[in-house]
């Protein structure tokens, strides 16, 4: 048997040690501490007996800490490496579906693929929040992929000549002209649908209600963070105060006109959940339903396309995000029910909707990454290929 090598031992068992020692949730601090505490012990009991282990301990301790700051720098480095290393393969649909549930830990999905006018090919992945397997069918709340859904509707008005994209918050919803912030009586529809009427602050979801009126009033009583038109700025008060627009149009409220005007047409059987949340955030349905919705070329998206002529800088047209030439969103929950919610519509007419029941970590980030995947791995292939 060959001898073990001087010190591979105590290195071997300062990596292991060191791992499990921070897995358990203890500061690196308190580590060194405990060790610094048993080399005194060594150190008393090598004096009682006059043997110097003084020397070997201090080469066993530097070996520990060394193999604990590695296991914290690879715990911290080593997750980030890997999801960068994912992100440049350009992955498929369901490897991204996957790979964020994976990080993330997040319990189940359901994806909807396809082209317009197609029936869509729907997968689940994973569990429900109780523990049972999770079904194509599942309902989940759409969260700010809402918002694409109010603009639609705002947008079919503007076409039936109701109001234009240029007029005034003040002269639709007269309640606006008594905000604290005389600023208001400059924000327009446009303002509105682009995040740019002011607000830097996000709607208090504390409060009550049935419709979303509280929340627009309770902002009112604020002065606002900007000039409305001077900036982009993401915020849920521009698509209350559209729903209200839409609710004070002759003879129907904002669900009332919202499922005539653009879910009907769809096909798209959505409900609206949360009318506290309504326009921004309140709607909810299955996979299929929200597919059915932003597999149609909206009307949104063909303004948001004018838009982007008009000025390569923006970025969110009239309600939806402009990636590469397509259209999408994403939307989000923390608290009791917290989603993750994906959808993206390519130039080709292929969408993609991905649902998930949790919230992954800097959910932004993974938007971004995730829905300039979809659209790659979608225009890789055209129209009657099998998706994904």
């Amino acid at each position: 048997m060959q001898p073990t090598p001087r010190g591979s031992r105590s290195t071997a068992c300062s990596r292991g040690c060191a791992e499990e020692f921070f897995q358990s949730g203890h500061s690196a601090s308190t580590f060194i501490q405990q060790a610094n505490a048993m080399a005194e012990l060594l150190d008393h009991r090598a004096t009682a007996t006059g043997v110097s282990g003084r020397g070997l301990w201090l080469r066993r301790l530097t070996a520990t800490v060394l193999g604990f700051a590695l296991a914290v720098f690879y715990s911290a480095l080593w997750p980030r490496i890997a999801d960068a290393y994912f992100w440049s393969k350009s992955p498929t649909i369901h490897d991204v579906v996957k790979h964020v549930m994976e990080r993330n830990g997040i319990a189940g999905s359901v994806v909807a693929i396809g082209y317009e006018g197609e029936i869509p090919q729907i997968s689940a992945f994973g569990w429900k929040t109780d523990g049972r397997e999770m079904l194509p069918n599942e309902t989940f709340s759409l969260a700010s992929l809402s918002k694409p859904i109010t603009a639609a509707a705002v947008m079919r008005l503007i076409d039936q000549g109701a109001f234009s994209l240029d007029d005034r918050l003040v002269d639709l919803v007269p309640i606006a002209r008594t905000a604290r912030d005389q600023r208001y009586a400059d924000i327009t529809v446009r303002h509105l649908l682009q995040h740019s009427g002011g607000w830097m602050s996000p709607a208090n979801f504390g409060l009550t209600g049935d419709d979303c009126s509280p929340v627009a009033l309770e902002e009112m009583s604020y002065s606002l963070g900007f000039a409305p038109g001077e900036r982009y700025v993401y915020s849920n008060i521009g698509y209350c105060w559209l729903e209200l627009i839409i609710s004070t149009r002759p003879g129907s409220d904002y669900e009332t006109y919202v499922r005539k005007a653009v879910l009907d047409p769809a096909g798209a059987e959505l409900k609206l959940e949360n009318r506290l949340f309504g326009g921004f955030g309140g709607w909810a349905g299955t996979a299929a339903d929200c597919f059915r919705f932003f597999s149609r070329p909206p009307m949104t998206a063909q303004v948001a396309s004018r838009a982007l002529l008009e000025d390569p800088t923006v970025y969110y047209g009239l309600g939806v995000a402009i990636i590469d030439e397509a259209t999408g969103h994403w939307g989000s929950f923390l608290g009791a029910k917290r989603v993750f919610t994906l959808a993206l519509r390519a130039p080709s007419g292929a969408t993609v909707v991905a649902l998930f029941n949790d919230y992954p970590r800097d959910a932004r980030a993974t938007a971004a990454k995730a829905l300039m995947a979809f659209r790659r791995d979608i225009e890789a292939r055209r129209p009657g290929t099998p998706l994904p």
